[in-house]
């Protein structure tokens, strides 16, 4: 099976989005899949340096990060190039006869995956990582337009995928509260083990900036 991870955010950028992903796509290489990691370009740079300098991550050999340039600032409105492009692979997969895993983070990719879902139900899984709740905004105090636009989505489109990824038990229990019969498989998050982690007392200190950056790396989801 082949395992294409999607993410709109630029390689590089500051904060664990990214790193999370990634790590998340390193574990499915590791355990033998075929995995193509999806982001957003970012400015240029050698990527295989980057894996180990930046995010401190060992190349394997059946991990291919594929860093997509953004389109201009028209054409992003329209869709972003990163979501066309992993689509655009995904379904030559599928039509080579590969089964695929397709898994996101991001709530904006979700109707096009459902469209997928619908059209290759045998061949494609369909996950999406959940890091918010939208599908029931009745314990919200206030709502704005962003919050209906995604409850709408999400309400239409994530009983059409596979399923979803929640990261707390609770979070799960208020999906299936909300949408009855979803799919929901609940992983928490988890940390790398490093061999020397910092005291909570370094942690703490005023100088304590790139301590706390290390130790935020080290989610493995957020």
């Amino acid at each position: 099976m082949r395992v294409v991870w999607v993410n709109r955010s630029e390689w590089r950028k500051p904060g664990p989005i990214v790193y999370i992903g990634l790590l998340n796509a390193r574990s499915f290489a590791s355990a033998g899949q075929s995995v193509d990691f999806f982001c957003s370009a970012g400015a240029e740079s050698d990527t295989a340096q980057d894996l180990v300098g930046f995010y401190g991550v060992e190349p394997f050999e059946t991990l291919t990060i594929r860093r997509i340039p953004r389109g201009s600032r028209l054409a992003e409105n329209f869709g972003r190039r990163v979501y066309r492009e992993a689509m655009t692979f995904v379904r030559q997969s599928l039509v080579d006869g590969e089964r695929v895993m397709l898994l996101t983070r991001e709530l904006g990719l979700t109707p096009y995956l459902a469209r997928l879902q619908r059209r290759w139900p045998d061949r494609l899984r369909t996950i999406y990582e959940a890091h918010d709740f939208h599908a029931d905004l009745g314990p919200r105090e206030t709502i704005d337009f962003n919050d209906r636009r995604k409850r709408l989505t999400e309400r239409w489109a994530l009983p059409r995928l596979s399923g979803v990824l929640a990261i707390t038990g609770a979070q799960a229990s208020l999906y299936r509260e909300a949408l009855p019969g979803l799919e929901v498989l609940t992983r928490p998050l988890g940390c790398l083990e490093f061999p020397a982690p910092e005291s909570p007392k370094v942690l703490r200190g005023p100088s304590s900036t790139s301590a706390i950056f290390t130790a935020r790396r080290g989610c493995r989801s957020c």
